[in-house]
């Protein structure tokens, strides 16, 4: 994820090894019982990365294998977090995030919850506004020195706060903002899935 620093074919290279190697994982999980679960094992806390990278790069890809569930439901958990969030703007699916934020924080009043709790509300609201860019400015750099973050490279924490790209607001923003600007939005030439069209 480099496109922060104007890196795009590389970024767009990154994501489709990940849908590419997820196709293959797929079809070989349909083999045999120890395939599926080796498929299962990579994945279950993985999806979302699968997700966010068809996303960004326009591909097709399944909700789920034929005869799988796997993914986690429980969006108390940060993979279950980005697996409800990441699947939502992908297939455009239905959720109560005031619900889920309710029982996230039930869960665990921690650092990241508040983190979470801000991109449901962008997403029960379907829309972005520059006050909630300000918001994410100012949430971003708590990551930079906040040692809850220190171990969370790919969220921007610690020294990889000005090189790391935010691809959980990126998501958001090409769903509804795609006119936005700034390091975190997705930029690439030609028309995505969503249909929205983007220029370097």
């Amino acid at each position: 994820m480099r496109w922060r620093q104007g890196e795009i074919a590389a970024s767009v290279s990154e994501f489709e090894k990940c849908l590419e190697t997820y196709e293959i994982q797929k079809e070989l999980a349909k083999s045999s019982s120890k395939a599926l679960v080796e498929f299962e094992r990579t994945y279950r806390d993985q999806i979302a990365f699968v997700y966010y990278a068809a996303l960004f790069t326009g591909r097709e890809v399944s909700k789920l294998v034929p005869g799988i569930d796997f993914i986690k439901r429980d969006a108390t958990t940060l993979d279950g977090m980005d697996s409800l969030m990441s699947e939502a703007l992908l297939f455009e699916d239905e959720v109560d995030w005031g619900a889920v934020i309710r029982d996230m924080r039930r869960a665990a009043n921690d650092v990241y919850t508040k983190h979470y709790a801000f991109y449901a509300d962008l997403l029960q609201k379907k829309k972005v506004v520059a006050a909630d860019l300000e918001k994410h400015l100012t949430l971003f750099l708590e990551r930079k020195t906040h040692s809850g973050f220190e171990e969370a490279h790919l969220m921007g924490g610690g020294e990889y706060n000005e090189y790391i790209p935010d691809y959980r607001l990126a998501a958001i923003l090409m769903r509804y903002a795609p006119d936005a600007e700034g390091p975190h939005a997705w930029k690439r030439s030609g028309v995505n899935k969503l249909g929205l069209t983007h220029s370097l």
